[in-house]
């Protein structure tokens, strides 16, 4: 426990400097924190198996979807009312996904842990909204904070693969094992020798060390581990490459496939950027290899945290 409060400070010292640059009144920025902490509460919450397993005996059945959906949706409102930018559409945006993602699972479960067709509409319906940059009007003051909007998409994908489909081998659970550094830096390197020779000779990155002392690049670390690696890795590994080792029984197919979308999902960062695609699929063959290997979203996060903490900080597109 004392590690998580020492990194939900730290999280939230880093979100208090960005916004110390921003003349914010009290309320305001009492807000901004409380729903943030309640936003961070409910991304760990289903990465706690315990914790997990005695709501679901509080609230069994349609109780805990009931009780779950609203809790989900409990840091927004504290965060419009708080800030005044309470809208109706934003909050509907955020219903929305709430009732996709526990509908479909709540009411209409797959019965095995193979994809189905209940899968495709769910992983297309979170997917959807963050590339067409759904969620942005929802988390808009001072800034749009994308960090927010993350974490609530984390949470609600978790608690639905976890409580409500109850697909086994996601990994989403918060215990930092030695074997999953392990795994996680072996990948890294083995990503390094493949990956970086490659972006070299498409001339996609090139060598360009900047804030390179060791709190800037442990911070960064943190910050893209929690609130992009995890998010990713949960999708495309815990969700996509889960769902289709056990459709196809085959678990290089699979990586392949969830790689080359991981991939894919990367064109639009100056469309069409196939170079992008190419380092990512790359990268996410061998994020999808510390999963594999450890059933861990933690492994496969620690691979991918370390790829983007070197790119942010020694490499430049």
């Amino acid at each position: 426990m004392a590690l998580w409060l020492l990194t939900a400070g730290a999280l939230l010292a880093g979100a208090a400097s960005q916004l110390s640059r921003y003349q914010l009144g009290a309320r305001f920025l009492a807000a901004v924190i409380i729903a943030f902490l309640l936003q961070l509460a409910l991304y760990w919450l289903p990465g706690f198996e315990r914790l997990r397993g005695r709501l679901e005996a509080t609230f069994p059945g349609r109780r805990f979807i009931l009780v779950l959906g609203v809790a989900l949706l409990v840091p927004y409102f504290v965060y419009g009312i708080g800030t005044g930018s309470l809208k109706a559409i934003p909050a509907l945006k955020q219903v929305s996904l709430v009732a996709l993602v526990f509908g479909v699972y709540g009411f209409w479960t797959p019965r095995k842990p193979a994809l189905a067709v209940q899968d495709v509409v769910v992983l297309v319906g979170i997917a959807a909204p963050v590339y067409v940059n759904w969620y942005r009007d929802i988390w808009p003051a001072p800034v749009h904070l994308d960090f927010m909007a993350r974490l609530f998409v984390v949470g609600v994908t978790a608690i639905g693969l976890l409580s409500l489909r109850r697909l086994p081998n996601v990994g989403y659970q918060w215990r930092l094992q030695t074997g999953d550094w392990i795994e996680g830096g072996k990948q890294f390197v083995f990503f390094s020798i493949i990956g970086l020779p490659l972006g070299f000779a498409m001339r996609f990155i090139a060598w360009h060390p900047k804030q390179a002392d060791p709190f800037s690049i442990g911070f960064s670390f943190l910050g893209i581990f929690m609130l992009i690696a995890v998010a990713e890795e949960l999708f495309f590994r815990g969700a996509l490459q889960n769902l289709l080792e056990n459709r196809l029984g085959n678990a290089l197919a699979a990586r392949a496939i969830a790689s080359a979308l991981f991939g894919l999902s990367h064109i639009h960062h100056g469309f069409p950027n196939w170079r992008y695609v190419i380092l990512a699929a790359i990268a996410g063959w061998f994020y999808g290899t510390a999963w594999h290997r450890r059933r861990s979203i933690i492994a496969a996060s620690l691979t991918h945290a370390a790829v983007d903490t070197l790119w942010r900080h020694f490499l430049t597109a």
